[in-house]
C-alpha cells in the first residue's frame, strides 16, 4: 500500500470559530475548519490529484473556574 500513497504531505490547515455566550459560563462555538495539501496525493498516478477538506463543526463548550 506504501507503494502507491505518500506518507508525509505538505499542507495548510485553517481553523475560523466565534463564541456566543450563553448562561452559566457555556458557550456554543461553530467553527469552519479546512485542510488542503500543497503537494501531490498518489505516487506515478497519470494526473495531479490533491486533497481538500472542509469541515462545518458545532462545539459547546464551558468556562473552567
Amino acid at each position: 500500500m506504501n507503494e502507491y500513497f505518500k506518507i508525509k504531505d505538505i499542507c495548510r490547515q485553517g481553523l475560523i470559530k466565534y463564541l456566543f455566550r450563553l448562561p452559566n459560563s457555556y458557550f456554543i462555538s461553530p467553527q469552519y475548519s479546512f485542510y488542503y495539501v500543497l503537494t501531490n496525493e498518489f505516487v506515478d498516478f497519470p494526473e495531479e490529484i490533491k486533497s481538500m477538506r472542509h469541515y462545518f463543526c458545532i462545539g459547546v463548550e464551558k468556562r473552567l473556574k
